[in-house]
């Protein structure tokens, strides 16, 4: 089984402490002996930040990386599950062409996703 994650930090750096329980769900999924997790952010250091994190649980099968959700790598597909938790909220409020992101989010989320997969939402109502 695959897990997908979005782990946004949000438009600055400080709003992926708000992530902290997702991340802790994670690793929970990790330490049950589900595989082939992936976490992305389009930040470096949120992905950084996670990293030290997994590696101090000393955890494997979690792999990261550098994404942009809007121009997902196309290698990124299949995923069984998917979690997001803030992505769509900051879409859709983003003041530029937040229409066309969503459709975007949309096709980016269809390409990662199993075609019997589930998708989780969660709302980040930190953001202002």
């Amino acid at each position: 089984m695959y897990i997908f994650w979005s782990i946004l930090s949000g438009i600055a750096f400080r709003n992926s402490v708000s992530n902290c329980l997702l991340l802790e769900i994670w690793l929970i999924f990790a330490k049950f002996g589900f595989s082939n997790i992936t976490g992305i952010d389009y930040s470096p250091s949120a992905i950084q930040l996670s990293g030290s994190i997994i590696e101090k649980e000393g955890l494997s099968n979690i792999k990261l990386k550098v994404e942009d959700f809007l121009n997902l790598s196309t290698k990124l597909s299949g995923f069984h599950i998917c979690i997001d938790k803030g992505t769509f909220d900051a879409i859709s409020l983003n003041p530029d062409n937040a229409i066309e992101k969503r459709k975007q989010y949309v096709k980016s989320l269809s390409g990662a996703l199993n075609v019997k997969g589930f998708f989780l939402i969660t709302s980040n109502n930190s953001i202002q």
